[in-house]
């Protein structure tokens, strides 16, 4: 491995069907694979994302265009047992990807 990328994690998404989405840091972990594309405007992913136990997730982000701008609409539902600090874990961890990660990533940009 190369010694700048030593302790760094890649996350991967593959965007066609049958694609992964894994995150590769030697071993990796395998967090779901691609069961619907609609370039440009859907991607869903199912697998079980990192949650332990029987469970089953399905996340689907679409894009819409409204009044000149774009709208990402994310859906995660979870089937099985977890518990209440996961779903509050990857509530508050979704918000800080897509609420402020990457809403400041596309528009710096748009600029």
């Amino acid at each position: 491995m190369d010694p700048l990328l030593q302790g760094r994690k890649t996350v991967i998404l593959e965007p066609r069907l049958g694609g992964r989405f894994y995150e590769d840091w030697g071993a990796g972990a395998l967090y779901a694979t691609v069961s619907y594309y609609e370039p440009p405007l859907k991607l869903r992913l199912t697998g079980p994302m990192g949650m332990s136990g029987a469970v089953a997730c399905s996340m689907e982000f679409a894009l819409e265009e409204r009044s000149g701008a774009t709208r990402l609409t994310l859906s995660h539902d979870i089937l099985g047992t977890i518990s209440r600090e996961t779903v509050e874990s990857y509530r508050s961890g979704w918000k800080k990807l897509l609420g402020t990660t990457l809403k400041a990533f596309v528009e710096g940009a748009a600029k």
